[in-house]
C-alpha cells in the first residue's frame, strides 16, 4: 500500500477545502464577524498549511500513479475527513448545539443530501450560509473529482477515482484524456452555475440568494437561505427557473458537454436522455391531474406539478409544498422517484435511470433465455451492448442499495420513527434527496433526530454518494492482504 502517495493526495484535499474556508472568511470581514473570521481563518491557515506540509514531505517520493486500493481509501478517507473538517466552523459558531448535528449538516452538505438539523436557518450569519452552500457546490462535483481535474500526478489512479458509475464508463465515440474530460465537465457545471445565479438575480432574488440558490440547484443539494425553503419567497418566476436547471442537473453532464456540437449519438446516453424526459412529462401529467380542481388556478396547480417533479427526479430537495398532504397515491409514487434518480453522470442520487434501464433489459433477456435456453442475448442499450462487468456491478450495487436501506431503516425505527418515516428518512439519505415523508418530510428538520441515528444517516448518505460498494471496499479482509 502506497501510504505516501495517499497522504499526498489528502493534502490536496486539505488545500482545496482551506481555500474554499477564504471565502466565508472575507464576507465575515464583509458584515463585521470577528467570530466567523476567527473560525474560518484559523480553519483555513491550518488546512493550508497541511496542504503544503505534506506536498513537501511527501510530494517529491509519492509519484507513482495510484493503484486501486489506494484510490479507494483517497475517495473513502478524502469524503470521511472533509465531513468532519467541514462541521468544526457549524459547532464553533453555534449554530448547531451538538457535534452529531454538525456532522449530520457537513456531511449533508458535501453529498448534496440537503437534509438540515437548523430549524432557523435564517437566523445564521451570513459566512456560515454561505460555507453551507459551498459544501454542496463542492460536493456536487466531488470534492476527489476537482483535484483529480486539477492534478494530473494521479495517473492511473484518478481514472479509478472517477469511475463512480459502472455505465459512466459505457460512452459513444473515443475516449478523451481524463484530465481534458473532467476539466470540460467542470467548466460545464461552473458555467450551468452561473447562468442560474444570473438568471434568480433578474427574477428579483438578492445576489446572495441567488448566489447560494445557484450552488444548492446545479448540485441538486436542496438547502435554502429561507426557513421555509423556496416556498417563502413567494416568487413564481423563480420557481421557474429553478425547474429549468434542476432538469439540466438531473442530466448526464458529458451529454450536455456534448449538445452545443450537436454531436448526440445514438448510445446509451441519448437512451437513457430520453427516458428522462419523457419520465419527467409522465410525472407532471400525472401530479397535474391529482391536483387540479374545479376553479383552481391552472397555471399554479401546473408550476407546482413540475417543480415537484422536478425538485424529486433530481434528487434536489426544493420545498415549496408539502406533500404530505398530496394524495396516497402521489406519496408512493414520489418514492419509486426517489429510489429511481436522474441520469448517470449527473449530481443527482438514487440508482439512476441508466441503472434502472439495464436492469429491465436483464429482465426481458432472462425472459428470452428461459424460452429458448442456447440463445445469446446481450444487453443493449442503444447501439452497444453493455459488458457484464457492467451489468455484474449494476446488480450488486441494486442489492447493496437495498441493504443499506433495510439496515437504515431498522436503526431509525429503533429510534422511535414509525415505519413511514423512518424509511422514508433513509431513503432520502441514501438517495441524497432529502426530506422523507411523515415526521420528517419537507417542512420538519432532522434535528430532534437522536445523536446515533444522526451518526448512521451520515453513513447512509456518504454511502449513496460514494455509490455504496466503494465505502464498504475497505471493510472486506481481502482488501488489506498483498
Amino acid at each position: 500500500m502506497n501510504y505516501r502517495s495517499i497522504f499526498a493526495q489528502l493534502g490536496w484535499l486539505a488545500g482545496i477545502l482551506g481555500s474554499a474556508m477564504l471565502l466565508p472568511l472575507v464576507l465575515g470581514g464583509i458584515y463585521g464577524d470577528s467570530k466567523a473570521m476567527m473560525v474560518f481563518g484559523g480553519l483555513a491557515g491550518a488546512l493550508l498549511l497541511i496542504c503544503v506540509f505534506l506536498r513537501l514531505k511527501l510530494g517529491e517520493k509519492s509519484q507513482n500513479p495510484l493503484g486501486r486500493k489506494e484510490a479507494v481509501l483517497v475517495v473513502v478517507g478524502g469524503w470521511l475527513l472533509a465531513g468532519v473538517i467541514s462541521a468544526v466552523p457549524f459547532y464553533a459558531l453555534g449554530a448547531v448545539d451538538r457535534v452529531s448535528a454538525a456532522l449530520f449538516e457537513a456531511v449533508s452538505g458535501l453529498t448534496t443530501t440537503g437534509a438540515t438539523v437548523i430549524d432557523q436557518v435564517e437566523a445564521l450569519g451570513r459566512p456560515i450560509q454561505l460555507w453551507r452552500f459551498l459544501l454542496h457546490w463542492l460536493g456536487g462535483i466531488g470534492i476527489v473529482v476537482l483535484f483529480v481535474a486539477i492534478f494530473p500526478s494521479i495517473g492511473v489512479g484518478g481514472r479509478l477515482l472517477v469511475r463512480q458509475d459502472a455505465l459512466a464508463q459505457v460512452g459513444d465515440g473515443p475516449k478523451p484524456k481524463l484530465r481534458q474530460s473532467v476539466l470540460t465537465l467542470w467548466w460545464v457545471y461552473a458555467s450551468l452555475t452561473l447562468c442560474c445565479v444570473v438568471m434568480l438575480k433578474l427574477t428579483g432574488f438578492s445576489w446572495f440568494d441567488a448566489l447560494c440558490h445557484g450552488f444548492s440547484t446545479l448540485s441538486t443539494g436542496g438547502f435554502s437561505t429561507r426557513n421555509g425553503g423556496i416556498s417563502d419567497f413567494h416568487n413564481p418566476a423563480a420557481e421557474w427557473v429553478l425547474c429549468v436547471f434542476m432538469f439540466l442537473a438531473g442530466v448526464n453532464f458529458a451529454l450536455l458537454a456534448r449538445l452545443p456540437t450537436g454531436k448526440l449519438r445514438r448510445g446509451f446516453g441519448r437512451s437513457e436522455f430520453l427516458v428522462y424526459v419523457l419520465l419527467c412529462g409522465g410525472v407532471i401529467f400525472m401530479i397535474f391531474g391529482a391536483l387540479v380542481r374545479p376553479g383552481q388556478e391552472l397555471m399554479e396547480t401546473l408550476r407546482e406539478s413540475v417543480f415537484q417533479t422536478m425538485t424529486i427526479i433530481s434528487t434536489t430537495g426544493y420545498a415549496t409544498a408539502d406533500y404530505n398532504r398530496y394524495p396516497e397515491a402521489l406519496r408512493w409514487l414520489f418514492l419509486f422517484l426517489i429510489i429511481v434518480g436522474g441520469s448517470t453522470g449527473s449530481t443527482a442520487g438514487g440508482i439512476k435511470i441508466g441503472r434502472m434501464l439495464a436492469l429491465l433489459k436483464m429482465l426481458g433477456r432472462e425472459l428470452q433465455v428461459a424460452v429458448r435456453p442456447r440463445e445469446v442475448v446481450p444487453v443493449k442499450i442503444g447501439s452497444r451492448p453493455l459488458p457484464e462487468e457492467a451489468l455484474n456491478s449494476i446488480m450488486v450495487f441494486v442489492g447493496s442499495f437495498f441493504l443499506v436501506f433495510f439496515l437504515g431503516t431498522m436503526v431509525m425505527v429503533l429510534s422511535g420513527y414509525d415505519i413511514l418515516s423512518a424509511s422514508s428518512a433513509v431513503l432520502g439519505c441514501l438517495s441524497n434527496l432529502g426530506p422523507g415523508l411523515g415526521d420528517l418530510g419537507p417542512m420538519d428538520s432532522y434535528g430532534k433526530v437522536p445523536s446515533f441515528a444522526q451518526g448512521v444517516l451520515c453513513l447512509v448518505m456518504v454511502a449513496g454518494r460514494l455509490e455504496i460498494v466503494v465505502l464498504l471496499a475497505p471493510l472486506a479482509r481481502r482488501f488489506w492482504l498483498r
